[in-house]
């Protein structure tokens, strides 16, 4: 019964597109639809309609029918042509010649012109051709939206309620279906429609239409192709073509926007020029905007009916689209991006007038940073500095930083110079880079600014910071005091603003003051910052602060409380889904520690390791120092014994300024030494002690330093002895750890020096400190070899011992002694003694070896040129028979070389 002919021959050619994909859901759904009497599908140029129809006609189920296709242009919506269509439609839909020839003798009758206005004869007969299809039919007119005539468009309305059931009409329009009756067809359950949501390429029509268009596109490229054309079929089309002939497909893609040429083309022959002059402008005018609504586009466009205009544009299937709430709308994005870009092309300050019109507006409606956007774009700079300043005031708990940030660096900065708000957070923001001698340029130009008290305050704060970040902690101690000065003066009117200044200086001078020694002046500055996290200003204080809390009183030895300010902390980032991010780092570090001195060295080095990696992330020098440390002592301790050398080593490194601040340095070279000299490396310790005097360590440390390696190797116990029992004198706030440590030298001196009864008293005093707080490891990294000794000595003193503790201790030092025992260079046989003596300037290389330092840095030590240095070093490579420093720092090791010797 399907003749190819009805389709394609004669007057009424279709235009058959070569299907771009098979769709069988959508044909599934036009046969549905033939339950109906009338099927539109509306939707705008290039989402398929004729390839769709064209599929539907070759089904199997639809060449059992006989069809006849109109395809209408601009020529055809005139009375006469559009009637000698339906006459043709009705020959090729089988209906005989007499009835045929009547249709063409009544349109002569009754004297009316054919061409204005349809005689009731022809209409009458019309109604009884169709009811004379012999079979079931189906009749196709397409791009029915190029009829605009009344006389026109009242044959189509007199069509569609004459055509009787065998007959299927199906329309198709880039715009709203043109029937008048059109919403009595859709209550009586006549008219059935197919949309734009309907015709749209799915997400998988979309990659397997590209598989077969663009076939060597990854699966990423082929995702991020379908998301920008939203499921527009055309601009698939388009860029599959282009993409065959392009050499890199993601330049391509980076680069494919509304302005391609070819989709620019398409929309602007296709779609943009087939408006009105009204519609088009207002389309334009409006195109500035990401969301589209009554309101706003009545500001930008300056028309009144904007709603109206917007609700219709949706209706027609054009390019606009509408949000879920039905009083919003958005364009496709490759439509708004055509239609700025030929805005700005084609008048610029007509583009910049809208964006001005709408950033007023938003700014009216207090949606600021829409605003700013719009007088970024404009642009109008002092007003979007304006409007950032207001941003940013509204802003006093920071919760914006992440998304101020980039509209910071979008204005100038002698914009940002105007305003004292936006300088203060511009200081903030230095120092979330990582830049803290920016961020005091940017405080001293804030307090210079007049008017200006709430910002002042915040910049006074920022100083603490930015001065403890540069390693000058007593500075940042003084700059406290002012901003302390100024804030309490503030209090309480403007307690609520400057909480958060108020907290990030309290966590600078935390550090500053631990950093320093101060101990008791950190844990005061803590717990006020504990009080004012309760206030709630900001979430993450209540992660910070307790971790800090936790991180103190870790470094103090008081264990007891370490755990639950640590769990404390993680279980507050875990309710705020920040249990990955920085400001769990000091939990993660005093839960380390203390895992460390229970010997789960396991868990010690997950913690370790979890807390640098968000050191990296923040940057936090200090605690990031502080986990490495932690880190390589829980390595060496595994018999790791070069990686957690390593550590140190890359420990050095961590600054991406390259200016470690001292005191970082004393704690990585204190930590150096310790192990240097637990390795049975005395000569390396040495080094490092001369390092440590250089970074200008505390007396104290190096006086206890210098202690241990007076009894390494019985060198001069009597001297290490004296030492520490000056040490012990002087009342100085110290950690327990440090007490441990400095009563188990004592011990082991004075027994070295056979004063026995010192010992056993000393050695008491080190279990009595250490075995409330199960400081296992402190313990017994001290003790080192003489860990047993230690332990049978210090538990006579009776209720002060813990049984746990010495088992603990025990196990401990068995399973080290045992760990430990391949550790120690062989003893060097006298056959390989040195036959080549070294300089005395050679030897005082030695201790340089195992410091990793450059020949430029090791010149700079001993004042002498870099030549000098290599000359010295192969020197001493060649005596020792290596031709590495590696090889060349174990045979000294092996040789039981000293700078002294």
């Amino acid at each position: 019964m399907y003749d190819e002919g009805v389709r394609h021959g004669g007057a009424l050619p279709a235009r058959t597109a070569r299907h771009l994909l098979s769709r069988p859901r959508l044909t599934r759904r036009l046969d549905a639809a033939l339950s109906a009497r009338i099927t539109a599908i509306v939707a705008p140029a290039g989402y398929g309609k004729t390839s769709l129809v064209s599929q539907w006609l070759d089904t199997s189920r639809l060449r059992e029918r006989r069809v006849a296709v109109i395809s209408l242009c601009e020529r055809d919506d005139d009375l006469s042509r559009i009637t000698r269509h339906l006459i043709d439609a009705v020959e090729r839909l089988g209906v005989d010649e007499v009835q045929v020839a009547s249709l063409e003798s009544a349109l002569r009758e009754e004297g009316r012109d054919p061409a204005r206005e349809l005689p009731e004869v022809f209409l009458r007969r019309l109604r009884d051709a169709f009811d004379e299809v012999p079979t079931r039919a189906v009749l196709v007119l397409e791009d029915v939206h190029v009829l605009h005539r009344e006389n026109v468009l009242l044959v189509l309305d007199h069509l569609a309620d004459v055509l009787p059931p065998p007959v299927h009409l199906m329309l198709t329009s880039r715009t709203s279906t043109p029937l008048r009756r059109a919403h009595t067809l859709r209550l009586r359950g006549e008219l059935d429609e197919l949309n734009v949501t309907e015709l749209a390429f799915t997400t998988e029509e979309a990659h397997a239409y590209l598989s077969e268009a663009a076939g060597s596109l990854t699966e990423q490229q082929a995702s991020l192709l379908a998301r920008r054309c939203d499921g527009w079929i055309a601009g698939l089309q388009l860029a599959g073509r282009a993409l065959l002939s392009h050499r890199d497909p993601d330049a391509f893609l980076r680069d494919f926007t509304g302005h391609n040429r070819d989709i620019a083309e398409f929309l602007l022959y296709e779609v943009l020029r087939h408006q009105p002059d009204g519609v088009r402008d207002f389309l334009l005018d409006a195109s500035v905007l990401e969301v589209l609504s009554a309101d706003v586009c009545q500001a930008v466009t300056t028309r009144r009916d904007s709603g109206t205009l917007l609700r219709t544009l949706e209706g027609e299937g054009g390019f606009l689209l509408g949000l879920d709430d039905g009083e919003r709308y958005r364009f496709h994005p490759l439509f708004a991006e055509f239609l700025r870009g030929e805005l700005a092309r084609t008048d610029p300050d007509r583009a910049g007038a809208c964006r001005l019109r709408a950033a007023h507006w938003f700014a009216h409606h207090d949606q600021l940073t829409a605003a700013f956007e719009h007088a970024v774009a404009a642009p109008d700079f002092p007003l979007a500095g304006s409007l950032l300043n207001r941003i940013v005031t509204h802003d006093t708990g920071h919760q914006l930083d992440d998304r101020l940030e980039p509209l910071f660096a979008r204005l100038p900065r002698h914009i940002i110079e105007r305003h004292p708000a936006l300088s203060a957070r511009m200081a903030y923001l230095a120092l979330w880079a990582d830049q803290p001698a920016d961020a005091l340029l940017w405080c001293e130009h804030t307090e210079k600014l007049p008017d200006n008290d709430d910002a002042v305050a915040e910049a006074r704060c920022m100083r603490v910071f930015a001065h403890w970040m540069l390693g000058d902690l007593h500075e940042a101690i003084a700059c406290s005091e002012r901003a302390r000065t100024l804030l309490d003066r503030r209090e309480p009117l403007h307690r609520h603003r400057d909480t958060y200044p108020r907290l990030a200086m309290l966590e600078g001078l935390a550090e500053a003051y631990e950093c320093t020694g101060r101990f008791d002046a950190a844990m005061d500055v803590i717990r006020e910052g504990l009080d004012r996290a309760r206030e709630g200003v900001h979430p993450l204080v209540a992660v910070s602060f307790p971790g800090k809390r936790a991180a103190l009183l870790s470094r103090l030895g008081r264990l007891d409380d370490v755990r639950e300010f640590a769990e404390l902390s993680l279980a507050t980032a875990e309710q705020l889904g920040q249990a990955d991010q920085p400001p769990t780092i000091e939990a993660r570090v005093a839960l380390g520690e203390l895992l460390w001195e229970h010997d789960d060295l396991a868990g010690a080095e997950r913690e370790f390791r979890a807390a640098e990696r968000l050191c990296a992330v923040a940057d936090r020098v200090w605690m990031r120092a502080r986990s490495l440390t932690g880190l390589a002592r829980t390595l060496f301790h595994q018999r790791r014994t070069t990686e957690a050398f390593n550590v140190l080593r890359d420990a050095m490194g961590i600054d991406p300024r390259g200016a470690l601040p001292h005191f970082v340095r004393v704690r990585i070279a204190e930590q150096q030494f310790r192990l240097r000299l637990a390795h049975h490396d005395p000569t390396g310790a040495r080094g490092w002690l001369s390092e440590l005097k250089r970074h200008g360590a505390d007396a104290e440390l190096c006086a206890e330093l210098l202690a241990w390696l007076d009894l390494a190797h019985d060198a001069n116990p009597r001297a290490a002895l004296s030492t520490v029992e000056d040490q012990m004198r002087r009342r100085s706030h110290r950690s327990t750890q440090t007490l441990i440590r400095l009563r188990v030298l004592a011990s082991r001196a004075a027994r070295a020096c056979g004063e026995s009864k010192l010992s056993g008293q000393y050695a008491v005093a080190a279990v009595t400190l250490a075995a409330p707080q199960m400081m296992v490891r402190t313990l017994a990294e001290a003790a080192g070899d003489d860990s047993d000794w230690l332990l049978r000595l210090g538990t006579r003193g009776g209720p002060h011992t813990v049984p746990a503790f010495t088992d603990a201790v025990t196990r401990l030092s068995e399973r080290d002694a045992a760990l430990t025992s391949g550790m120690r260079p062989a003893p060097e046989r006298a056959a390989e003694r040195l036959l080549e003596p070294l300089t005395p300037a050679e030897l005082d290389l030695i201790p340089f070896l195992a410091m990793e330092l450059t020949y430029a840095e090791i010149a700079t030590h001993r004042f002498v040129s870099v030549n000098t240095v290599k000359s010295q070093m192969q020197a001493v490579y060649r005596k020792l028979g290596v031709t590495s420093r590696i090889a060349a720092i174990e045979r000294s090791r092996a040789l039981g070389m000293h700078p002294t010797s």
